[in-house]
């Protein structure tokens, strides 16, 4: 019986710890180094919510799966690596890194 029990702890803190994957993501980040934008006219941001994010006024839903951010949108995925360290995520796309702060 604790044998049992003990599994089914384990199963639910796997099922909680899953279920709260990608919330260190949620909020509004902003690009920390602005150079080669300015030509755009615009700062550059995304806003994340529980299951869709947004950039340049286009809202797409995403997921999490580990340190991935897979991207729905018209049919098409995209997949991103990500790390939050703090208030910092680092995108990486391609071989491409692209740091953001933290919108407060």
């Amino acid at each position: 019986m604790k044998r049992i029990l003990g599994v089914l702890m384990i199963v639910a803190l796997m099922f909680a710890l899953v279920a709260c994957g990608g919330d260190d993501l949620i909020g509004t980040w902003e690009v920390k180094d602005t150079e080669g934008l300015e030509d755009f006219g615009m700062s550059f941001e995304i806003t994340f919510e529980e299951d869709t994010m947004t950039m340049f006024g286009i809202t797409v839903d995403y997921e999490t799966k580990g340190d991935k951010i897979i991207m729905s949108f018209m049919g098409e995925e995209e997949e991103w690596e990500y790390k939050v360290k703090g208030d910092t995520l680092t995108l990486i796309a391609d071989g491409e890194e692209l740091e953001l702060e933290k919108v407060k």
